[in-house]
């Protein structure tokens, strides 16, 4: 399970119980902007840590398991390890359009040197004529 699915639980847990994110802000004891970025990115951008904060406030565990799709109580080691995944698979895919804008960035640059070598080569036209 990943946090996305863990997040939608919570999310029906609020609905359910009819709370704001004024609400859940107060009983999970962090900021509302930060329970409002929480609940809207779906937990991407989240710390394991504000994730059990939330999930601890609402009670979303065993006994929310039928409201959140078979959701069952994680531990913090659980969530961290899950966490842990996701970032690592944020990173491959940066790391992947890292080396395509390397590799087109040579491929410019290589573009470049060959205008210059012959725009030198043919002194008639070019920006360096004899």
């Amino acid at each position: 399970m990943d946090f996305e699915q863990l997040i939608s639980g919570c999310i029906a847990k609020m609905e359910e119980e009819n709370l704001t994110n004024k609400d859940l802000a107060q009983l999970a004891q962090i900021s509302e902007s930060t329970v409002s970025r929480v609940l809207s990115s779906k937990g991407s951008n989240a710390s394991a840590s504000t994730i059990t904060a939330i999930c601890d406030a609402l009670g979303v565990g065993a006994d929310a398991a039928q409201h959140a799709g078979g959701m069952c109580e994680r531990t913090k080691g659980e969530l961290y390890e899950t966490r842990i995944d996701d970032l690592q698979r944020a990173i491959a895919r940066k790391e992947r359009w890292n080396k395509r804008f390397f590799v087109v960035c040579v491929c410019l640059t290589a573009f470049i040197f060959l205008l210059f070598a012959v725009d030198i080569l043919t002194p008639n036209i070019g920006w360096f004529r004899t």
